[in-house]
């Protein structure tokens, strides 16, 4: 009889562990680190990305609706552009092509499968898009865009509101 119990404790001590293993993979929290891409990091001047990256293939500009004195620029890589905030800072970044990868190591052309192993469940999306926010900065995100079930591009930075 004491077998018994001995072996139903044990049991039951592996069901919740084994519970509380696949809540904390699907509840994987983003860390500062997952915001560095190719070296680059948010609040990184202009100068330095240029220092890091060379001159980029072509550079766009637009108006920053928060402030009209104000211009985000986009500076494009090969699979990769820089968006620049209005302080002339790095504030995210779009991964476009495979030769690039997150800090976690999600590529373009990786599976939604993939994406949910490197980061669990999302804050939001659906079959076009899967959001993981910062959780202590739900603008400061980052943002798979799917086709067909695989990775397009990816952002990793902040969303303007």
């Amino acid at each position: 009889m004491a077998n018994r119990w001995i072996l139903s404790g044990v049991v039951l001590a592996w069901i919740f562990s084994a519970a509380a293993g696949a809540q904390d993979r699907g509840s994987i929290q983003l860390r500062p680190d997952d915001f560095k891409v190719a070296g680059l990091v948010e609040g990184m001047p202009s100068a330095r990305v240029l220092a890091l990256l060379g001159a980029p293939k072509s550079v766009a500009g637009s108006g920053d609706f928060r402030d009209k004195e104000s211009k985000l620029v986009s500076w494009r890589y090969r699979d990769l552009t820089v968006l620049l905030g209005s302080s002339d800072e790095v504030r995210g970044v779009w991964i476009s092509g495979p030769s690039l990868a997150t800090k976690r190591g999600l590529r373009v052309g990786d599976s939604r499968e993939r994406v949910g192993q490197l980061y669990g469940i999302p804050a939001a999306g659906d079959e076009k898009m899967v959001e993981y926010a910062d959780p202590n900065e739900q603008l400061h995100v980052i943002r798979v865009v799917l086709k067909r079930g695989r990775v397009e591009t990816i952002f990793v930075g902040w969303i303007l509101d």
